[in-house]
């Protein structure tokens, strides 16, 4: 999906940075650099998970969740990088659902149950397997 959403920007005239798993540390030093310092780098693409622990992103103020993650508390943790202490903007952040799709089933739920017991979580299982047989016929 980064690729994409990169493709799609850098087609549009905007100027971007990118961090993913494959990002070296000195790749996410650069560019960490570069969106703070470039005025021209609109835009920093980010994993869920590099953007999670070890990156302030408070230069930032909007926040688009283009795949959400199976994890909501991996989402919160990852838009807390921009909205932190030394954030002096409102900060808005914009999830991206697809009507009637698992992401837009509630997760919470979903996961609170299977943490309860091992009979539950087998239940939960169970269910979540029904879904997805569902979405996919």
């Amino acid at each position: 999906m980064l690729d994409l959403t990169q493709k799609a920007l850098q087609s549009r005239g905007f100027s971007c940075q990118r961090i993913d798993g494959q990002t070296s540390l000195q790749g996410r030093s650069n560019a960490m650099k570069a969106f703070d310092e470039d005025d021209e780098c609109t835009v920093m693409l980010a994993t869920i998970g590099s953007a999670g622990e070890g990156v302030d992103f408070t230069t930032a103020q909007y926040v688009h969740l283009l795949e959400p993650h199976w994890n909501p508390m991996a989402e919160a943790q990852a838009v807390d990088r921009v909205h932190r202490i030394g954030q002096t903007r409102p900060v808005t952040v914009i999830r991206y659902i697809v009507p009637s799709s698992i992401e837009s089933q509630d997760k919470m739920r979903t996961i609170n149950m299977s943490l309860d017991t091992i009979s539950d979580a087998d239940k939960a299982e169970e269910k979540r397997l029904e879904r997805l047989k569902k979405y996919l016929q």
